[in-house]
């Protein structure tokens, strides 16, 4: 009887776990921007370079997020994120985690490096994958998130 209950026990959860989120096999590029709601170049130049990546990578496997590290609109979350790139000031964006080193007359040529970037993760094979699913509750004020991590043959 025990090893019928363990059976349906380990059944379940594989097939609960399979189930749950589903694996993408693209490889992704993280771009992020180190900003804060004080900071008078992340509204000018800083802005038309996250207008620029929102329109170029639109469709490409990038995920984009700004950190606000300082500022009205800054967490324990966003603090302790920001904490863990470098730089100093803002806007500081990051492509997988290093300082693309844009300033206001680099923008065109950094998007164009980061273009190839991108590309060329497309012809790449990919080793691992994640699948996330994410729930938020207002009512609750939490996240609940599940995910699963799939390791590919190279």
């Amino acid at each position: 009887m025990k090893n019928v209950v363990l059976l349906v026990v380990l059944l379940f959860f594989a097939f609960g776990q399979n189930n749950a989120q589903e694996v993408n096999k693209k490889n992704w590029t993280l771009l992020h921007e180190r900003t804060a709601d004080w900071c008078p170049f992340c509204g000018t130049w800083g802005w038309d370079m996250k207008t620029r990546i929102f329109e170029k990578f639109r469709d490409k496997n990038v995920i984009f997020m700004a950190v606000h590290h300082s500022g009205g609109l800054a967490n324990t979350t966003s603090s302790e994120f920001g904490s863990n790139f470098t730089g100093q000031g803002q806007p500081i964006f990051y492509e997988d985690g290093v300082d693309v080193n844009v300033t206001s007359n680099s923008i065109t040529q950094k998007i164009e490096e980061t273009q190839w970037v991108v590309d060329f993760k497309e012809t790449q094979e990919t080793i691992a994958g994640v699948g996330i699913n994410a729930i938020l509750s207002e009512s609750t004020n939490t996240l609940k998130v599940d995910a699963k991590v799939e390791f590919f043959n190279t």
